[in-house]
């Protein structure tokens, strides 16, 4: 038997916020502040706080972003789980592991997903049960004949045949936007028309031939698949970038929309843990928007 108690914490209690950063900025070695919740706190309002108390202190913490999908035009939630943390004198206890097993059983939703880094993924893959699917994306080069490049890369479609979402797990791209815009502010752009929608925010790499410009895109919305391309063409108009970046779940249904793909190796794969919704024959629209770090 445990002598951690695991709990949910509230976080509209105002001690338990200053015990959740405490935790984090000790853990993270960083100042946060706010950014925590605005990172997590979705508009459904039922991310979860699950941390591991020794008698009043908290010690441990997971974090799990209550994250709307629609699936067969049912709507379902879905946790992420990101911001782990365990105090460095509890380390190496099971603490993480614990957490985690607890929150399969408290749980209220359809799966579990996260996309978890060097560290921590070989204990969710290989102790806790959840699966991987692995990432794909594409680089779409618009600094020059963007027209060329945007048609040889993006699918033509001729009305709806080309887009299925059937068995697909899709993301509530205005709650994402309203998440993101939280932590990025003016940071997020979105592109829409006809009830389409593509949002991101443009990131910086430096490479050897000098700093390089993405627009990385964190969702797509597709409504009428056929009049997407022009939102692609509005993207390049607005903004001065060198590419366009898709990263996505490598099941996407949205890969239809494109000609190539290519898989992304470097970038933390999707893992899921089956809770009330049996995923195995799914597919995820998630693109990389829909991570706690976008």
């Amino acid at each position: 038997m445990s002598i951690y108690d695991i709990k949910k914490l509230d976080i509209k209690n105002k001690n338990s916020k200053i015990e959740i950063t405490n935790l984090i900025n000790e853990v993270y070695v960083r100042k946060y502040k706010n950014k925590i919740f605005l990172n997590t706190y979705t508009r459904n309002q039922k991310t979860v706080y699950l941390g591991a108390y020794l008698k009043n202190e908290l010690v441990a913490l997971n974090i799990f972003i209550a994250h709307e999908l629609i699936f067969n035009n049912k709507n379902i939630i879905a946790y992420q789980s990101c911001w782990s943390a365990t105090s460095k004198n509890h380390r190496k206890k099971g603490l993480f592991s614990l957490i985690i097993n607890s929150a399969k059983k408290l749980l209220d939703g359809a799966f579990i997903f996260g996309f978890p880094n060097h560290n921590s993924g070989p204990i969710f893959l290989n102790k806790l049960g959840f699966r991987k699917i692995d990432l794909a994306k594409v680089n779409i080069p618009v600094k020059f004949f963007p027209n060329f490049f945007l048609g040889y890369y993006l699918q033509t479609i001729i009305g709806n045949n080309k887009f299925s979402v059937k068995n697909c797990f899709i993301p509530i791209e205005s709650e994402l936007i309203d998440l993101k815009k939280n932590e990025y502010n003016d940071k997020i752009k979105t592109f829409s028309s006809y009830n389409n929608i593509i949002w991101g925010k443009i990131k910086k790499k430096q490479t050897k031939i000098g700093t390089l410009s993405f627009f990385c895109i964190g969702g797509i919305q597709v409504n009428k698949p056929k009049l997407l391309a022009p939102l692609f063409k509005e993207i390049v108009k607005s903004e001065n970038i060198d590419f366009i970046q898709v990263i996505a779940s490598e099941n996407s249904s949205l890969w239809s929309l494109f000609r190539i793909k290519t898989p992304a190796p470097k970038t933390e794969p999707l893992i899921i843990y089956d809770l009330k919704t049996n995923t195995t024959n799914s597919r995820f629209n998630f693109i990389n928007g829909i991570k706690d770090v976008f």
